[in-house]
């Protein structure tokens, strides 16, 4: 692929980068990539040159956050450093999955299944 002209001070940037520090970066900007993509993808998916990927936990990340924004009263004081604190519809992008299933197992017992209906695209109601 070529890197259009007006990219690739950026792209040498990233090349000094580790796969580790991109594949974080890549999290952390809200765009999806598999734990396995190669350095270069990384790079790509940055510079917004490749499609980020949809991950199989994307639609309860979406859901949790529905949740959270639906209970947001009762939550807020809970997520203090969470980037669900910012109220932001995608706030649960920027995080790994494992994360995302953690958060969900915390409120499992209570909540799981309110969340699941927001998961099917019901409104939790």
């Amino acid at each position: 692929m070529t890197i259009p002209e007006e990219l690739r001070a950026l792209y040498a940037r990233f090349q000094l980068c580790n796969r580790t520090e991109l594949y974080q970066r890549c999290m952390r900007s809200g765009r999806t990539v598999r734990p396995t993509a190669t350095k270069e993808e990384l790079i790509l998916t940055l510079l917004g040159l490749r499609e980020p990927e949809d991950s199989i936990v994307d639609h309860w990340r979406d859901a949790q956050m529905r949740f959270v924004i639906e209970h947001w009263e009762v939550l807020r004081p809970q997520i203090v450093d969470c980037p669900a604190s910012t109220k932001s519809p995608k706030a649960y992008h920027s995080c790994i999955d494992m994360r995302v299933a953690a958060c969900l197992s915390i409120r499992q017992k209570d909540n799981l299944e309110e969340i699941e209906r927001y998961a099917r695209g019901d409104n939790g109601s």
